[in-house]
C-alpha cells in the first residue's frame, strides 16, 4: 500500500479486520512519508508496528517501507515509462 494510501487507512471499512487477515508494508512516496508516519492510522495502528519486514511471531503487522534503493528504482522506471 502507498504510504498516500495508509494516511486514510482508519476510514476503510473494517480496517482492523484487513489487519487480521494480512500484513500491510506501506511504500514510502516522499511527499507523504511523514504525512502517514504521523496519521491518525498511524496512532491508532501503532501496537501493530513492525520494525523489521518479516515478523518473528507470525502476527499481522504494517511495515513502513522507505528504501533509498526502492525510491531511486521507482523514479527511474517512472521516467523511462514517461519517456514513451
Amino acid at each position: 500500500m502507498g504510504a498516500d494510501s495508509f494516511i486514510k487507512f482508519n476510514q476503510w471499512k473494517k480496517y482492523n479486520e484487513i489487519l487480521s487477515k494480512v500484513s500491510i508494508i506501506v511504500i514510502n512516496r516522499p511527499e507523504f512519508s511523514i504525512k502517514s508516519l504521523n496519521s491518525i492510522a498511524a496512532k491508532k495502528l501503532e501496537k501493530y508496528k513492525s520494525l523489521n519486514l518479516i515478523s518473528m511471531d507470525k502476527q499481522h503487522r504494517w511495515y513502513f517501507f522507505g528504501h533509498k534503493r526502492y525510491e531511486y528504482f521507482i523514479i527511474k522506471n517512472k521516467k523511462t515509462i514517461n519517456a514513451s
